[in-house]
């Protein structure tokens, strides 16, 4: 089931595209080689609902607009 978009809900991504999605990218594969270590960035993001920033920075890096994802999360779209 695809949910429609509220796009008046919607915020800026990254402040520097380029650059967010760049450290975001690093900082992605310095936690996949480190296991366990706490990676974190000087990212700033005010995500929708459930997303925390750090999983709004990975999708911003890591997913487009040719990209399907899957979650188990139920819509609160009312």
């Amino acid at each position: 089931m695809v949910s429609p978009i509220d796009l008046n809900r919607l915020t800026p991504g990254f402040s520097d595209p380029v650059q967010g999605s760049r450290q975001t990218f690093r900082a992605i594969l310095d936690a996949m080689a480190h296991p366990g270590r706490i990676v974190t960035t000087d990212n700033v993001l005010t995500p929708p609902r459930p997303l925390n920033p750090a999983s709004a920075a990975v999708s911003l890096t890591l997913l487009d607009f040719e990209t399907t994802l899957w979650t188990d999360l139920k819509s609160n779209a009312k």
